[in-house]
């Protein structure tokens, strides 16, 4: 994707209009650099609700919401949004799920593809983290299509 943005970037008239919304972890250099508005899980705290999954969608809906075409720039944008970051608090996994192994994830998903065979993925990973376990997103996603190719 960095190519497109950088062909992007040349092809615009005014660059301060292309905004980058990711995770400032992420090293991007070059031309691209001063476009990038930083988005971490520490905004959810500031958002007050949403998952991290989609934590930079929320930045960009915050941003179009309180942002003014004259305002929508990239350097005052990315100046606004390091300042945030710096005055919230790191961000801390939620407490009190369970870790899960391989097997019994996949566990779960037979049972519950058993049940309701056309249950997608996303909120059957949202039933299994409110049950009070836990498992990561791509993980979980492995270990779905393990277990829906094998179900085939």
């Amino acid at each position: 994707m960095e190519h497109d943005l950088v062909t992007a970037h040349d092809e615009l008239d005014d660059t301060e209009r292309l905004i980058v919304v990711t995770n400032p972890a992420r090293r991007i250099h070059g031309v691209l650099a001063p476009h990038i508005v930083p988005s971490d899980a520490r905004l959810l705290s500031a958002f007050g609700s949403g998952s991290r999954v989609s934590l930079h969608a929320q930045t960009v809906d915050k941003i179009l919401s309180e942002s003014t075409p004259s305002t929508l720039r990239a350097s005052a944008l990315r100046a606004c949004y390091l300042q945030l970051l710096e005055q919230l608090p790191p961000y801390r996994q939620p407490e009190g799920r369970v870790p899960q192994s391989d097997d019994d994830v996949r566990a779960y998903i037979r049972e519950a593809l058993g049940a309701q065979p056309h249950t997608s993925r996303t909120p059957l990973l949202q039933q299994l983290r409110s049950s009070g376990h836990q498992c990561e997103q791509k993980r979980f996603k492995r270990l779905f299509e393990e277990v829906a190719a094998d179900a085939q």
